[in-house]
């Protein structure tokens, strides 16, 4: 359920100590690709997004903070921003530098018939933050290459291939897979 407070297992590779757990709680994460992935893939009936995070506290804190704007208690969280920045820092050592993100797919497949998938990436040692960033590295790249782009603000979908993704990101320890699912 969205905004509950619920654990993740991350496959074997993102354990890389003996206190770093694979058993990681969920945040979830209300990200465009919620929006855009239905207008793009129509027989996608169900998308569920989460980001695994190991930090002590912060996912219930983090879901806190989600179900007072989801209840409209408060709409933005920026006036805590000076004082969250500094707390997040001062727990870090406790916590684990990898991170894992998930998203289950459920839909149909070419042929029609129900298909269930569930995709993984694994970022250690805080590579995650490369991630995000990605896109507008390939694309600042295609254009310096001469490669025109449409003018104007819009998703990056269909602008540059997965191969291409994953051979920008390479160079960090980040390791993805997808498999299909019951």
């Amino acid at each position: 359920m969205e905004g509950s407070l619920r654990y993740s297992v991350l496959a074997a590779p993102a354990i890389m100590a003996s206190r770093h757990r694979s058993r990681r709680y969920v945040v979830d994460c209300d990200i465009p690709d919620h929006d855009l992935f239905p207008a793009r893939y129509t027989a996608l009936r169900q998308m569920d997004f989460g980001s695994c995070i190991d930090v002590p506290r912060l996912p219930r804190m983090l879901s806190l903070m989600s179900a007072c704007v989801r209840k409209g208690w408060i709409e933005d969280w920026n006036f805590l921003s000076t004082i969250i920045q500094p707390c997040l820092k001062a727990v870090k050592f406790v916590g684990s530098p990898h991170s894992g993100f998930f998203m289950r797919l459920e839909g149909q497949d070419w042929e029609g018939n129900p298909k269930k998938m569930l995709f993984e990436i694994l970022a250690r040692d805080g590579s995650g933050l490369e991630i995000p960033v990605t896109p507008v590295i390939l694309l600042v790249k295609k254009m310096l290459g001469g490669e025109s782009l449409p003018a104007g603000a819009y998703p990056c979908m269909g602008l540059f291939s997965l191969a291409e993704f994953q051979e920008e990101l390479s160079s960090y320890p980040i390791s993805w897979g997808s498999k299909d699912v019951q």
